[in-house]
């Protein structure tokens, strides 16, 4: 089966290869798909995930996979969550540093959601906590290829203290691997189970 999916993000695209590896899908494809699809206004990312699945549904009619995410501020009642990409594209990771300025509690959480509508048009989705981390003082860190986001750069494991920008790809796969199970690693599970 190839599944179309709809992201331009290598790091994301590159995540679910990974795992499809490590469930020995080698049957499958995932190929990215870029479509231009209208994002929507939702109070969760597991709503926004699916109104962007069913868009890309309706155009490829082709088994397709989204997947959206978002950053969770704990003493800022969880924003911007569904609303991250907004952030980020409108006063970024120093805008959000700013916001923080006289916010005590500094911990955090990526949240993801992914959808998966296969040939027959039947949906499933997945979410999860894809990480808990403490948001730094500052922007620490170097571009990565691979990476989500610029959320990166200020974003620490709180055990290590380094931002995921400052760790190596192995320090950061083990974190990821060993606290928790993102969306798209239990789709793909989930789709080892029903169609290995």
């Amino acid at each position: 089966m190839i599944i179309h999916f709809v992201t331009t993000n290598k790091g994301k695209l590159a995540s679910v290869q990974k795992h499809f590896e490590s469930f020995s899908l080698k049957n499958h494809k995932i190929i990215a798909h870029n479509i231009e699809l209208i994002e929507p206004q939702a109070d969760t990312v597991k709503e926004v995930s699916l109104n962007k699945a069913k868009q890309a549904f309706s155009i490829l009619k082709q088994p397709v996979l989204v997947n959206d995410s978002g950053f969770c501020i704990k003493e800022l009642n969880n924003i911007p969550g569904p609303y991250t990409k907004y952030f980020l594209d409108t006063i970024g990771i120093e805008g959000i540093l700013k916001i923080m300025d006289n916010v005590k509690s500094r911990d955090a959480e990526y949240i993801s959601a992914s959808t998966f509508i296969n040939e027959a048009g039947e949906i499933f989705q997945f979410d999860a906590v894809d990480a808990r981390v403490v948001v730094s003082e500052e922007i620490r860190g170097s571009d990565r290829q691979n990476a989500w986001s610029d959320l990166w750069k200020i974003t620490m494991d709180p055990a290590s203290r380094k931002t995921f920008a400052e760790m190596t790809d192995t320090e950061r796969n083990v974190l990821v691997t060993n606290k928790s199970k993102s969306s798209l690693y239990l789709f793909a599970q989930w789709f080892a189970d029903r169609y290995k």
